[in-house]
């Protein structure tokens, strides 16, 4: 277990260089299967979530070269080359570690007509079905069948274009979708799904590969299939959970954090909500960005997680964080994972004053933050509770910090460039 010694109560000042999202990183990578062309990625996050799937991947015959080891930003370009795949990626003590290898089901699916895959894990943050997923290779004329174990997809003529309207939006059962459609017969329609930054980017991925994917509506995505697809090179977007973090850093220890390879447009539809709190985003360059805490100090809000584009759930622990010393009465209302107000019974270790009532969790915003020994249960929760122990003036112990590395490049280091005073200990 990963142990992370925190004593806070310093103003965090320093540089850190945003890394390219995991969001986009893994579908993206996983995509790139369908070819059997060279695919060249530039700015991969260095995490352990990227790591487990470069490891599932290898084991079913993709060819996976891996550069890349810079001093401000340790983001990697991987060369991948994927002709002759096995389609049965059946060791459990892998998919468990990441949910994203569900995302494999429709790329196999495609390229061999067969998958068998063991079910996924990652982070216990809520019921995470996959039936929009199964639907959506079986509305594509897949037969699938389910066990306790595996799932296992059959199209021996290969998958067909349809319409697909999803109940409600789902980012990972929209990038099985589209994954699974760009080679299937015909036209497939795809209506109600999720249109975050990151399947933008691996809509514009697949695109570039050749693949004929239009949007057509907000919601609302046109694919027409082609025989096959060839090469490109193509560079991941930044990630906006973490610069949004490490912007809350700067507000909650009243310092000032410059964020390089993070222009402004990182913050799209986050920036208002920040700023409401007392987080004050400025641009410093055409690339960058220089966060403060507001002259005005810290202020309560209500806010809901919604899908995108409204505030994200990956974000919502930070923001508890922050709330918990702001004065005055906040409420986040948590409508996406329902196990996702695990952390609130660690902040209150500390001396945070929240309750919960069903979805509903009511922070009344306390002067500081005391010593304790608090566990990650999840990645954004244990980013959140290094926050809280960036802020307190005495000593707090995060367990299970293992988890902040499947989404937080060289998260440590970063923060200890910029002043923090942070252990690392296993046990």
């Amino acid at each position: 277990m990963k142990i992370l010694e925190i004593l806070g109560g310093k103003p965090l000042k320093g540089e850190i260089y945003i890394a390219g999202a995991k969001n986009a990183s893994m579908p993206i990578i996983i995509a790139s299967i369908l070819s059997s062309e060279p695919c060249l990625i530039h700015n991969v996050p260095h995490v352990s979530d990227i790591t487990n799937l470069l490891r599932i991947l290898t084991s079913i015959g993709t060819q996976i070269t891996i550069d890349g080891n810079h001093t401000e930003n340790p983001s990697k370009t991987i060369l991948i080359q994927s002709q002759n795949l096995s389609s049965e990626v059946t060791d459990y003590n892998i998919t468990k570690l990441i949910r994203t290898s569900v995302l494999l089901l429709g790329p196999l699916l495609a390229k061999n007509g067969y998958v068998k895959l063991a079910r996924p894990g990652g982070c216990n943050i809520g019921d995470r079905k996959i039936d929009l997923h199964i639907m959506a290779m079986e509305k594509l004329g897949a037969v699938v069948v389910e066990t306790d174990n595996y799932i296992e997809a059959k199209a021996p003529n290969g998958l067909v274009g349809t319409e697909i309207e999803f109940p409600f939006v789902s980012v990972g059962a929209t990038e099985n979708a589209i994954t699974a459609s760009v080679t299937a017969k015909g036209v497939t329609t795809l209506k109600n799904v999720a249109i975050e930054p990151e399947i933008e980017d691996l809509i514009n991925f697949l695109n570039k590969l050749g693949a004929k994917i239009y949007k057509t509506s907000e919601r609302e995505l046109t694919i027409h299939g082609v025989e096959k697809l060839g090469s490109t090179e193509h560079s991941i977007i930044q990630d906006r959970i973490e610069a949004a973090t490490y912007a809350i850093a700067a507000a909650i220890t009243d310092g000032s954090i410059i964020l390089h390879n993070c222009p402004m447009s990182v913050f799209e539809y986050i920036h208002e909500i920040l700023e409401s709190v007392g987080v004050n985003i400025q641009n410093y360059n055409t690339n960058g960005i220089i966060v403060t805490r507001s002259k005005n100090g810290l202020k309560p809000i209500e806010v809901e997680t919604r899908p995108y584009p409204l505030f994200p759930t990956d974000l919502q622990p930070q923001l508890m964080t922050l709330l918990s010393l702001t004065k005055g009465i906040s409420i986040i209302t948590e409508s996406i994972f329902e196990n996702r107000l695990q952390h609130v019974s660690e902040l209150r270790k500390l001396g945070a004053n929240i309750t919960v009532n069903g979805n509903v969790a009511t922070i009344y915003g306390v002067d500081i933050l005391h010593s304790g020994i608090v566990e990650s249960t999840d990645l954004r929760a244990g980013a959140a509770l290094v926050l809280a122990g960036l802020a307190s003036k005495e000593k707090i112990m995060v367990e299970s910090a293992q988890y902040i590395d499947r989404g937080y490049q060289t998260f440590v280091k970063n923060l200890t460039r910029c002043g923090a005073h942070i252990k690392l200990k296993y046990n």
